[in-house]
């Protein structure tokens, strides 16, 4: 075998070792890094915070250059919130924690109030404002002290749905006033209610709004799409500040 060919092999032969031994390593170096940016996440969160967290999942996506997590208060694991991390230095953080604490404790304010007044005849949904992300820096307020100290940022957005028969709207007068009055009697300062009728002679039947309602998932979009099936639209505004 000519000297050439010999170097070539040998070059081969190391590339092929290099490679093994990093599809070897690769688990335990992720591992690693994984184990270092939770424990960072979470020194981040406490120190913003002041409170404890766990990181529940990571996941890192090499072409965005970044870590995305999924944290929850240590003493609350149902408030869990992502947090998006910057894979090389300096670390950046964005995290949407007070929004998702914003709407597990406006939820358990109204949750028993929906029940108790729309459960039965009509659809409600408490809409999560995670999108506003950016908007929350430097407060840490809890909702109730909020809905006081940034009324605009903690308003709640409330949707109402129901399947009807044309020329029956009227008949739902008194479910939204008491509701409204409800609302108003509780903690709740700034929220603004969308009511939304629908046609029931668009649909099969109730189960088939229902369908229709799942498949498009986010209710604020639902009279986009279903516009040919809406009766009547109309906003209340809460402001008890």
């Amino acid at each position: 075998m000519s000297s050439k060919k010999k170097k070539w092999f040998i070059i081969i032969g190391l590339l092929v070792l290099i490679f093994i031994a990093y599809r070897t390593a690769y688990p335990f170096i992720r591992e690693y890094q994984e184990a270092n940016v939770t424990k960072e996440t979470q020194q981040y969160l406490f120190n913003k915070y002041q409170e404890k967290f766990v990181v529940t999942d990571i996941r890192k996506e090499p072409l965005m250059q970044k870590y995305y997590l999924v944290a929850a208060r240590a003493e609350d694991p149902d408030i869990n919130f992502n947090v998006v991390r910057s894979i090389e230095k300096p670390f950046v953080y964005q995290d949407d924690y007070i929004a998702e604490k914003w709407y597990w404790q406006s939820s358990t304010i109204l949750k028993p109030i929906l029940d108790r007044n729309i459960k039965q005849t009509g659809y409600s949904f408490i809409i999560n404002q995670r999108f506003q992300t950016e908007k929350y820096k430097g407060i840490n307020e809890d909702f109730i002290k909020a809905q006081v100290l940034h009324p605009e940022l903690s308003e709640v957005s409330l949707y109402i749905l129901y399947i009807i028969n044309k020329g029956e709207e009227s008949k739902y007068k008194s479910t939204i006033d008491n509701l409204v009055s409800d609302i108003k009697k509780r903690n709740i300062k700034s929220l603004l209610l969308t009511v939304e009728f629908y046609d029931l002679s668009k649909y099969e039947n109730k189960d088939d709004f229902e369908k229709q309602l799942k498949k498009i998932k986010n209710p604020t979009l639902f009279s986009v799409h279903k516009e040919k099936t809406l009766l009547k639209k109309y906003n209340i505004k809460i402001d008890n500040n």
